[in-house]
């Protein structure tokens, strides 16, 4: 009985899955202009969390895009080789 109560209030402070899914789709797609959104009393811990975890793949993700594009080869066409035309 009285710890169901006491579980929906832990719940409703704390966050659900799907504020987690939610913010990490914010961190993700908003970048670090969402690190302000994360000062906001407003927000459950949960979401917080998932911004900060959306920022990091988001910044992991650039991360190895730039990282792959030191390997492409002469002019970024596999077949021209590493020597100018």
């Amino acid at each position: 009985g009285g710890l169901e109560g006491f579980d929906q209030m832990e719940e409703a402070s704390e966050g659900t899955q799907a504020d987690f899914m939610l913010g990490m789709i914010m961190g993700f797609v908003f970048g670090i202009i969402m690190l302000f959104w994360i000062w906001d009393r407003g927000i459950v811990r949960r979401q917080k969390l998932g911004i900060l975890c959306g920022i990091g793949a988001n910044f992991t993700l650039g991360l190895m895009r730039l990282q792959s594009r030191e390997h492409v080869p002469y002019h970024g066409h596999p077949a021209a080789g590493m020597h100018p035309p």
